[in-house]
């Protein structure tokens, strides 16, 4: 079931305070988001025939 708009923007307030504020939440958090560049990263350079660590390559990932 939906939640209220108002019960959902607690929820997600709450949720994103724990994430900033416990440190083993805010390094997973960091550690996903390197993840998902360096997979964009792996596609990208791949499509172009470009190594994935190449500096254009992760910037455009990263953007």
């Amino acid at each position: 079931m939906a939640r209220p708009a108002a019960e959902q923007l607690q929820f997600e307030s709450t949720r994103q305070r724990l994430m900033f504020s416990i440190p083993e939440l805010k390094g997973a958090l960091c550690d996903e988001c390197y993840r998902t560049v360096d997979l964009a990263a792996e596609a990208v350079g791949h499509r172009i025939g470009c190594a994935a660590k190449d500096f254009d390559v992760l910037v455009f990932a990263g953007a």
